[in-house]
């Protein structure tokens, strides 16, 4: 299947082949790239020499539900200027690549987007509740703790979740049901009841089963201690815990 002929594609690969088809023609040719038929991407920034150029703004797209937007992004590191006004969103469903030469600043986006590294101007935005799961390249070293129950502590938000409606169920028994308090508290249970219902607590036990084995971890590993790991296993550690969270945003 090629890339050229994008009749051929679903509209979410046909939104990536065509991403990666200007990425690449770009590398190879600073001149304007032709869009591809059918294609519907706008770029953010005609200059070559930096990650932006291949930067595309999905929201225009008709089954794009934006969860995650990025607006006038900038990041410097001294007098270097990585990122300046860089603008773009990712809608629903959707599978973004990045596409740059060493140090254009791809790692760089990602950690802004990822919430390791503070941006030095701009908004990212996503919708309440939504979570961004980040996979840094490398320095993970993960250790004190077994492999087990380092996979648990993809759930500590799900077991926060239930402790905060158990403190409220406790609060709202000491109010007059015909108060305002009331019914918000009540709202309040309602929505984390619901965000708990998505987190599903009875598979929590046997997605960490399914997900360590699925990685190539044996029943024997689980109780090892994750110091243990090389470096290639603690990337595998970190990954477990991201299929376990379930983020909106990977």
């Amino acid at each position: 299947m090629s890339i050229h002929d994008p009749s051929t594609l679903t509209p979410q690969l046909k939104n990536l082949a065509s991403f990666v088809y200007f990425a690449v023609q770009k590398i190879h040719d600073p001149s304007p790239p032709t869009q591809p038929e059918d294609c519907q991407l706008n770029p953010k920034n005609s200059s070559p020499s930096t990650l932006s150029s291949f930067l595309y703004s999905h929201a225009s797209l008709p089954y794009a539900s934006p969860v995650l937007a990025v607006k006038n992004l900038r990041v410097e590191f001294g007098p270097r200027v990585i990122f300046k006004d860089l603008t773009f969103s990712v809608g629903d469903k959707e599978r973004i690549a990045f596409a740059g030469h060493n140090g254009a600043g791809k790692s760089t986006l990602m950690k802004c987007i990822g919430g390791a590294l503070l941006p030095n101007g701009g908004e990212i935005n996503k919708p309440k509740h939504h979570r961004i799961g980040y996979l840094p390249q490398e320095g993970i070293h993960i250790k004190g703790i077994s492999l087990y129950d380092e996979a648990e502590s993809a759930f500590a938000e799900t077991k926060a979740i239930q402790e905060k409606i158990d403190r409220f169920a406790a609060e709202l028994e000491k109010l007059d049901p015909c108060s305002s308090p009331f019914s918000d508290m009540l709202n309040k249970i309602g929505e984390l009841e619901l965000l708990l219902d998505g987190h599903d607590p009875a598979r929590m036990k046997p997605r960490i089963n399914a997900i360590l084995t699925g990685l190539g971890f044996k029943q024997s590993d689980f109780t090892r201690d994750c110091g243990e790991f090389s470096g290639g296993w603690q990337m595998r550690i970190a990954m477990a815990k991201l299929f376990l969270a379930e983020p909106e945003v990977l």
